[in-house]
């Protein structure tokens, strides 16, 4: 006979025929009162404490239970680039400049109130000259639009 003792189970048996005696009495028979002990547990994720209760008075708290941090992982590839938006509208300056010949004026036209002319920019007339020939009609317009 061979007696085999489970202690995951807590079972007890018998092989090979014959009987099973302990202290003079047949093994079997119902089985006894829980005993006590551990009745839960529980973790606090903000504390980082876990909790034992038990109802023999060997319940307790561990303390903080989680590690340092680690050390931050590496940087992921850039993602692709997002589709270009649409243009804004146009913004307010300059819109164009005219030179009249004549009154040797420059005019500034702007679309947002700093539009202004100058005085006469001509020079004196030189000596023997005969007038003022360096600005003329055609540099007229000489501001892009």
């Amino acid at each position: 006979m061979a007696i085999n003792i489970n202690h995951q189970t807590n079972d007890i048996s018998a092989t090979g025929g014959g009987s099973l005696t302990i202290d003079g009495a047949a093994v079997g028979g119902g089985g006894g009162a829980d005993g006590l002990g551990f009745t839960g547990g529980s973790y606090n994720a903000s504390t980082g404490v876990v909790t034992f209760t038990s109802d023999d008075g060997l319940g307790f708290s561990t303390g903080d239970l989680r590690g340092a941090d680690g050390t931050n992982g590496t940087d992921g590839t850039n993602g692709t680039d997002g589709t270009n938006g649409t243009d804004g509208t146009n913004g307010l300056g300059f819109t164009g400049g005219s030179y009249n010949a004549s009154t040797g004026v420059v005019t500034f036209t702007s679309n947002d109130g700093l539009g202004f002319s100058t005085g006469d920019l001509r020079g004196a007339d030189g000596a023997g000259g005969g007038g003022s020939t360096a600005l003329t009609s055609g540099i007229a317009n000489f501001i892009g639009r």
